[in-house]
């Protein structure tokens, strides 16, 4: 692979950068030009995202290494500490090299050619279609705001007021170009992939269970949950109403009774209890057994806290060692949820 090459990464005023650029340019924008011709085709669009996930496994663990590093600035107590710092580091560099720069250009055509995808979400007690509607309109700002060149010397007063009510006059250069952070799709994108998650792993427990009983002789009480959840799913409306944890236990139960439903701990842990993190989602074996490969190595670097702990940095208002506003997270957090509506996410054996 041509991205399987000795990097060389310096330390600038905006952060570690790569000093080697061409082989990454080229290879960015063979994607983004077949992502572009294969934007009306899901299924080509669909390996040639798998090739782009997987090929950013495979470079993120080459460069780990083989990649020169600048010394990094602070104090470390142990060698170990030095080192995590500096594989985050990494991580974050070639996630946004590839990955986000990827993605946040190729939505740019979308938007720019009026056609990226509005997706419509599931409208329960909270209107997620708001939610996600919020987040696109901040997301499209960022991603189409006009490159206007700056001029030199061009500055702007501004007057701000300090803690103890001291007012005074502050002078900052005027910037036009593209970094400004789509902050409200930040905290929104990453609530709305577990959301959109954790409903996919239900729907894939009902849709066995459905599939499952179609072929079952039950009695009447069974016979008339089955027909509601049954009209509900043709009906393309989410299936838990009423108590949402009674509902779900008796959908088990009725499911393990006819051997439906395997007796998985883990699917059952899911499926059925009422709060659950996702930090045990992604580390459950039902979910490993439904999602692909590609789309589960992504959301550990993406959320694990190992990784870029990007949920918890967020909701937390953490002060890490990168920038989590970074536009480039952005771009694949709307990108993944892109693909949880072309069902592309989904292994093939698990479609209904």
């Amino acid at each position: 692979m041509q991205l399987l090459y000795t990097k060389e990464f310096y330390n600038s005023s905006a952060g570690m950068r790569l000093k080697n650029t061409d082989p990454v340019a080229e290879y960015c924008n063979h994607i983004i030009q077949s992502l572009w011709e294969t934007k009306d085709d899901v299924i080509a669009q669909a390996a040639l995202k798998h090739t782009l996930l997987s090929d950013f496994v495979s470079v993120f663990e080459y460069d780990i290494e083989h990649a020169v590093l600048p010394e990094p600035q602070g104090l470390f107590k142990t060698v170990e500490e030095k080192a995590d710092f500096q594989r985050r580091r990494l991580l974050v560099q070639d996630f946004c090299l590839y990955l986000g720069k990827v993605f946040f250009l190729y939505h740019e055509c979308l938007f720019r050619n009026n056609c990226f995808p509005v997706l419509k979400t599931t409208h329960m007690m909270v209107n997620y279609q708001e939610i996600y509607d919020t987040a696109l309109a901040d997301y499209r700002r960022i991603v189409t705001k006009p490159l206007v060149p700056q001029e030199l010397g061009e500055s702007k007063e501004y007057k701000t007021v300090d803690s103890l009510g001291n007012e005074m006059q502050i002078t900052k250069p005027v910037s036009n170009s593209n970094k400004n952070h789509a902050v409200a799709a930040t905290f929104i994108l990453p609530s709305l992939i577990e959301h959109q998650l954790v409903l996919l792993l239900k729907k894939t427990v009902l849709d066995r269970w459905l599939k499952g009983l179609s072929v079952k002789s039950l009695e009447a009480d069974e016979a008339a949950i089955y027909e509601m959840f049954r009209k509900i799913k043709s009906d393309n409306h989410v299936f838990l109403i009423g108590k949402k944890e009674d509902m779900e236990k008796r959908i088990w139960s009725i499911g393990r009774k006819y051997n439906v439903l395997l007796d998985d701990k883990d699917m059952e842990k899911l499926f059925c209890k009422e709060v659950i993190t996702l930090n045990q989602v992604l580390n459950s074996s039902f979910t490993k057994a439904v999602i692909k490969s590609e789309y589960m190595s992504l959301f550990k670097y993406l959320f694990e806290s190992d990784n870029l702990n990007l949920r918890n940095n967020i909701a937390h208002g953490n002060s890490t060692v990168y920038d989590y506003l970074d536009i480039s997270f952005v771009s694949v957090m709307f990108q993944v949820l892109i693909d949880f509506a072309d069902g592309v996410i989904v292994k093939s054996e698990c479609k209904p």
